[in-house]
């Protein structure tokens, strides 16, 4: 075959594909606004179906006060590899000129006035967080200020109390601050305004476990938004304790609701109804949304009968990455069920 013979098939062919193109082009075109409609103008609205791996969720364990079940605390290198995150308790701060105070029972007993320090304690601590963590989750170790008994500097210097809390985190080599003021310290939350926008600004975590009722949560107003995350208190106090901010105003009658797990409103979860309310009236993120939960009815003093299955549930549901409980202690006596049943939703 001449060239020009090639050239006369070549022309011939690209003129058939033309014809294709044409008759074929309105069927492509409305394909190619599909999917430019779908994957990209839809703002998210209509997600793509993909294959995702489990989330990564914080298991959160309270350490170092069981009250009553001071005996079956465990030590550090026993606690299971569901958690990654351990708060212990507690330490006090009476006011900004004093030395900060930890208090602590169990295997690692004693009160120890800063630059004291419980030495074995502090090993243990650093081995647990040495260790690898099978959900490839950062092993994390805070200490917690406040609980029932302890104090905080309701007036002074944030520089001074700054200093102060950071010169005992170092000392303890520990990752942060968990802060849960109650009683009348709550009236010092909202001086730790600064002192939490430095302590992050250094790198430190910085958490929260207010009360889930009114007044608490309103003292910690001011703070929310600056945590990392908060996990509230959904315990002691009855969903009827919280009101507007933390709950929708308008037909929601939620003080009608007597059960944390059960639904008042809209067929969403009262906690979560809570979190959501929260994080949309300051602005927050989902991923500073958390919760706190008793491991067994023994662990609190009433609004604490939880389902933990059900919980798993809603943690899933609601896309809920820091859970904790008070406490490790109470989980060991329950077959650590509660660790066990939310480490199952990273495996899935």
């Amino acid at each position: 075959m001449n060239c020009k013979g090639q050239l006369g098939v070549q022309k011939n062919a690209s003129e058939k594909h033309r014809k294709r193109w044409k008759s074929a082009f309105p069927l492509v075109f409305l394909l190619f606004l599909g999917v430019l409609f779908l994957g990209g103008c839809g703002g998210g609205s209509i997600p793509t179906v993909t294959e995702t791996s489990p989330p990564k969720i914080d298991i959160i364990g309270y350490y170092g006060n069981s009250g009553s079940v001071a005996e079956s605390i465990p030590l550090i290198k026993d606690i299971p590899d569901e958690y990654n995150v351990l708060i212990i308790t507690f330490a006090s701060f009476p006011t900004a000129e004093d030395p900060i105070e930890f208090n602590i029972i169990g295997p690692y007993y004693g009160d120890y006035v800063f630059p004291q320090k419980p030495d074995q304690l502090i090993q243990d601590l650093a081995l647990w967080k040495g260790r690898s963590d099978p959900y490839g989750r950062q092993r994390k170790v805070l200490v917690s200020i406040g609980g029932e008994n302890g104090s905080f500097p309701s007036q002074g210097d944030p520089e001074v109390i700054k200093e102060k809390l950071v010169e005992f985190i170092e000392a303890y080599d520990l990752d942060g601050l968990d802060i849960d003021l109650e009683g009348k310290a709550v009236a010092g939350a909202g001086l730790l305004v600064e002192v939490i926008k430095a302590l992050r600004g250094s790198g430190y975590l910085v958490t929260a476990a207010p009360e889930a009722a009114q007044t608490p949560l309103n003292a910690y107003e001011s703070i929310l938004p600056l945590l990392d995350w908060v996990h509230p208190q959904f315990y002691n106090n009855g969903p009827d304790a919280v009101t507007v901010p933390w709950i929708p105003g308008g037909d929601c009658r939620f003080w009608e609701a007597t059960d944390w797990q059960a639904s008042q409103c809209d067929d969403i979860t009262n906690w979560v109804l809570v979190l959501q309310t929260m994080q949309s009236y300051l602005e927050m993120s989902q991923g500073q949304m958390g919760m706190l939960f008793p491991a067994t009815p023994q662990a609190a003093g009433s609004y604490n009968n939880w389902d933990v299955t059900l919980l798993a549930e809603q943690v899933k549901k609601y896309g809920i990455q820091h859970v904790g409980t008070w406490d490790v202690t109470y989980d060991k006596i329950a077959g650590y069920a509660f660790a066990k049943a939310v480490a199952a939703l990273m495996e899935q």
